[in-house]
Order: C-alpha cells, then structure tokens, then sequence
C-alpha cells in the first residue's frame, strides 16, 4: 500500500514538473524599467554646426575613446524605480554624444519636435577602466526640446528616441549582468538648470552651455530566459528521482535481508 502511494506521488511531482517544463511564453514576468541614470554631464549646443548638441569635451566622438568624450560624477542604474547598483567617479566615467539637426529653439521657451538631419552618432558611455571600456553605445533619431526660461533661471531638456527604424543600440555591455532589450523603444534626456554663455539671434537659441547637467537612459531589462523554468523543472523531476531510487534500494535490501 505504502509503495503505491509513494509511486503516485512520484506520478504527480512528474506531471507537476513536466507542466512546468512545457508551460506557455504568457506565463513569463511583466517587463521591468531599466534606467540608467547619469549624473554631473555638460554639454553644449551650437546652432551653426548643423544645430548640434554634443558632450562638453569635443563634437567629435563615436569613436569609444574618452579624449572625445566628458567626464560625469556617477552612472546609477535603476530597475523598475529602484536602485541596482552604482559607478562612482574614481571608475573614470565618461558620456560621449552627438546629435545634429535641432534648430529655431525659442528664446522666450517652448518645444521643438524635430528628426535629427547630420550625421549623428548617438550617445556612447565609456569608462577608462578596461574591464568596462565602451559599456553601452546608441544611435538617436528624434528629438523632443522642452526649453523653459523665466525670472527663476533657464531649464533645457532634450529628448531623444532609439529604437525605431534606422536607430537603436550600437552595442552593450552593461555591469551589474544588466541588458537592455534592444527590441524595445529606449530614450534618452539630457536636461539642466545650469545654462551659461547663451547665445540668440533672430528670437532663437544659436548656442549655450549646460553645466552639470543630468541624463538618463530608459528602456526595458531583457526578461529572464523561459528555459529558467524548464532548468527548474527538470531540477525537480532529478530530485524526485534521486529520493525514488534510495527508497527503492531501501526496500530491495530489506526484502533480501541486507542493510540499506
């Protein structure tokens, strides 16, 4: 009575794992917000050079090389809200970016929505540390200016959008095991409250520079591979079979009067 009832439960357990092993792609976790936030960035626009905002160093760059690109204070990476893990200043953190074709920016404020019309190359992050070296690099296509000005001071924000068709992630290598789903939208912010050396002509913006200013990287963290749960299912069945055959070697030796 005992063996059928043991042989029943490893029946179950079985069908319990297989189930788990063929369960449907619907039954995967919700996507989760990935967002890298970057902090001490400044950069500049210069309206003659085809409308371009690039980091404070060079406009040139794309090259993963940090003499092209800007030294930031901290990269800190969120998911779904909450801090992950962090990169601090003594890791020689870098932001490189480039995007061209923003024009007639107002000089009293407003937004401008244009697509980016030079050749851009995007939006790199870099650490002189070897074993980070060029950690994530993007392409940009449209962008989004929000430019605020009153008694209080000036605030910019830039918005862009990788990801659509003839943009998106170059390459990744994110610490922290972290990866970007590179079929997903991603967009990039650069913002600042810090805005010197302005420059209008004509009602509009001709050129600045933002200090200390901030980015942020937002898109979605690649979900965990569904054959996690095939690894645990076939954990499972392995388990219960182990726990079987000691018990069937148990009851063999008592039937033959051995020890187990």
């Amino acid at each position: 009575m005992e063996t059928m009832k043991q042989h029943r439960r490893f029946l179950v357990i079985l069908g319990l794992a297989a189930a788990a092993v063929l369960a449907p792609a619907s039954t995967a976790p919700a996507s989760v917000e990935l967002r890298i936030q970057i902090t001490g960035l400044s950069f500049k626009y210069d309206e003659s050079q085809d409308g371009s905002l690039f980091d404070a160093t060079s406009i040139a760059g794309g090259h993963g090389t940090i003499g092209e690109a800007t030294q930031v204070s901290r990269i800190d990476f969120f998911l779904g809200g909450s801090l992950h893990g962090s990169l601090l200043y003594g890791e020689g953190l870098y932001a490189d970016f480039l995007i061209q074709g923003i024009h007639d920016i107002p000089v009293g404020g407003g937004v401008v929505n244009t697509t980016s019309t030079g050749p851009s190359f995007g939006f790199d992050l870099l650490s002189s540390d070897p074993a980070l070296g060029r950690f994530l690099a993007l392409e940009l296509d449209a962008v989004s200016v929000t430019y605020i000005r009153n008694q209080i001071g000036s605030f910019v924000q830039f918005s862009f959008i990788a990801g659509g068709p003839s943009a998106g992630v170059v390459s990744q290598d994110l610490p922290f095991e972290l990866e970007i789903d590179e079929g997903q939208p991603i967009t990039v912010r650069v913002s600042s409250v810090n805005i010197t050396n302005r420059v209008e002509q004509g009602g509009y913006l001709t050129g600045f520079w933002a200090r200390s200013g901030t980015a942020n990287v937002s898109g979605v963290l690649v979900p965990e591979p569904a054959c996690f749960a095939a690894l645990l299912g076939i954990g499972v069945i392995g388990l219960e079979i182990r726990a079987w055959r000691k018990r069937r070697r148990k009851r063999c030796a008592r039937r033959c009067g051995e020890d187990p």
